[in-house]
């Protein structure tokens, strides 16, 4: 009788530094990136980086009664990197995305005629790091995310002034502000799957979303995502449960390339 084919787990994983597809409702708008944008799946095996040397886009939300509007994002270097063990026959257990963003800064603004800009929304910060895991012992998928944030200065019209601090972390899916169709969320991690033998994680650092929003006698849609990083594992059920403890040190040392610094020092909201 003839043999069935081995049993193998499959994990397959992305990561990018920005993606924006804020536009004005009804228009055609321009889609920025995802830029350093990398992913693979197994099998075999993988490790891929890809570096941008810098971000400076400039999206222009149109003149609409002499007064114009504009979205500017600027970025230093972008790092991103997916990997995950195994070979051509199998022998994967746990996979890793994790995107890095230097020096980020955004800007939404309105310019009428004249007059100076007025700053609907300002973003600053040094870096901005999303990472996310998977892992099996054999017979279920887990993962993890996480985000850290290292002098991010954010603020919203007088809606929003929030200051965090060198390496700060906060809560999964922390939302600061949801009105009038403008919703920002730090932390934003979707898990999926059936919960064993599929599993998956979506973890974006930075998440701007716009519901229409009215902004200068014109409203916008899309959104701005800065540090996204995802990962998913299904596991064959054929494969043998057999728990491998070294699977949960190569996730505890993938954390640890997030920095000690960030797992001595917690970092909260300051407003």
């Amino acid at each position: 009788m003839a043999q069935s084919a081995a049993a193998i787990t499959v994990v397959s994983s992305d990561a990018y530094g920005v993606y924006s597809d804020v536009r004005v409702v009804n228009t055609v708008g321009v889609v920025v990136g995802p830029v350093a944008g990398v992913s693979g799946i197994t099998p075999p095996g993988y490790d891929k980086t890809l570096t941008v040397a810098s971000l400076n886009s400039a999206i222009n939300l149109g003149l609409v009664s002499l007064i114009r509007a504009g979205l500017n994002i600027n970025t230093g270097v972008l790092t991103s990197t997916t990997n995950a063990n195994g070979n051509l026959l199998g022998g994967t257990n746990s996979g890793f995305a994790n995107a890095l963003v230097n020096n980020a800064n955004v800007n939404l603004f309105t310019k009428a005629s004249v007059a100076p800009a007025i700053t609907t929304l300002g973003l600053g910060a040094d870096t901005i790091r999303s990472a996310s895991y998977a892992a099996t012992d054999g017979t279920n998928g887990f993962v993890r995310g996480q985000s850290v944030l290292s002098n991010l200065n954010l603020t919203v019209l007088s809606l929003l002034d929030i200051h965090l601090a060198e390496n700060a972390q906060v809560a999964a899916n922390t939302v600061l502000l949801d009105t009038l169709g403008l919703k920002i969320i730090l932390n934003e991690q979707i898990i999926s799957g059936n919960g064993t033998a599929d599993a998956s994680i979506q973890t974006n650092a930075f998440h701007l979303f716009f519901d229409d929003y009215v902004l200068g006698l014109r409203t916008i849609t899309g959104g701005l995502i800065i540090g996204h990083s995802a990962v998913r594992i299904q596991v064959d059920p054929r494969a043998p449960s057999v728990p491998e403890p070294a699977v949960w040190l190569q996730m505890i040392a993938g954390f640890g390339l997030v920095g000690s610094v960030v797992r001595s020092r917690r970092k909260t909201l300051t407003a």
